[in-house]
């Protein structure tokens, strides 16, 4: 009896939330935290999911620069598909916005001297996670190195991209895929809850997508799991691969097809474009202000940058406007 007793609780005990003050992690797409009344919300899992190579990466890294705005945010991020290099490569291009210049070929290049300022104001912030590929129990120990990393280094968002190489990685080939993923989500999932951290959980579809069911969730590669237990999930594109109209290669959509929060969906979805030079994703109303400086530029940029590249950078803007 005393056992049944532990199992079953009081509804009316449980912590009371106003869930307009749930602590979110803004995306800096005005349109999209407006609709999530603040973005994205922390204590929960979020899956961001999408064919595979419409930029799901460069959207969360996006999330990333903008997290670190508040310097209380560290980020644990694991990634199956990206080296260290080529992620502080993508997050120094969108943290550098309008600091960017060109090469002699004319290429876009984030000058020494802003990677410097970069590189030196957001150290110790974001930690890309290394398989152990001598561990018995590599997802036991990836789970234990993320309570490490909360409770330890102090990180409150932790990035997984993506949910089959984690699986692949972490669970091991032994298990059926199903049940990998299962296993993987169902943990974020509790993670997240446990800890009142932000996770945030990316997924390819299935490659043989037909984007006209009736559900978009059910074309998320992998387990129902991730569907079940995400408590917001965010399409960013609702495109068909390689069947793009001429002039829509930099621009998505972004679709909130589940909102456990607030119940609101938006199945039409938010427009967004892709700037290449600064590799930054904007919506219609981040047009006059996507181009901002983060935090890291409060600084004189005199006394930082040498003299050659500062004069590029000032007289040369090289951001197309799409």
């Amino acid at each position: 009896m005393d056992e049944q007793k532990l199992r079953l609780r009081d509804l009316m005990d449980a912590k009371r939330e106003n869930r307009y003050k749930i602590k979110k992690l803004a995306t800096g797409i005005r349109q999209l935290d407006s609709e999530l009344h603040g973005g994205i919300p922390f204590g929960a899992m979020t899956t961001i999911a999408s064919y595979e190579g419409s930029g799901k990466s460069t959207f969360v890294s996006q999330i990333i620069c903008n997290a670190m705005e508040d310097t209380s945010n560290k980020v644990f991020l694991y990634s199956g598909e990206m080296s260290d290099s080529l992620l502080l490569n993508t997050f120094t291009y969108q943290m550098a916005g309008a600091h960017t210049s060109r090469d002699r070929f004319g290429r876009p290049i984030v000058p020494d001297g802003v990677v410097d300022l970069i590189t030196s104001k957001y150290r110790g912030r974001i930690y890309p996670y290394s398989v152990s590929a001598n561990a018995t129990d590599k997802f036991e120990l990836f789970m234990s190195d993320m309570l490490y990393a909360h409770k330890k280094l102090g990180c409150n968002i932790f990035v997984i991209d993506n949910l089959m190489s984690a699986g692949d990685d972490l669970v091991g080939t032994s298990v059926c895929e199903y049940d990998r993923q299962a296993k993987v989500a169902g943990c974020l999932a509790e993670f997240a809850a446990d800890n009142n951290v932000c996770v945030i959980l990316v997924a390819h579809t299935r490659k043989e997508t037909n984007y006209q069911v009736q559900n978009l969730n059910d074309t998320i590669s992998g387990s129902s799991v991730t569907k079940k237990r995400s408590s917001l999930i965010l399409f960013y594109n609702n495109l068909k691969a390689n069947k793009k109209e001429p002039g829509t290669e930099n621009v998505r959509k972004i679709l909130i097809t589940k909102n456990r929060l607030y119940g609101k969906k938006n199945l039409d979805g938010i427009k967004v474009y892709y700037d290449e030079n600064c590799m930054r994703i904007y919506g219609d109303l981040d047009q006059e202000s996507y181009l901002k400086d983060f935090s890291c530029f409060d600084v004189d940029l005199d006394e930082i940058l040498i003299d050659e590249f500062l004069d590029e950078i000032v007289e040369e803007p090289v951001v197309r406007q799409l």
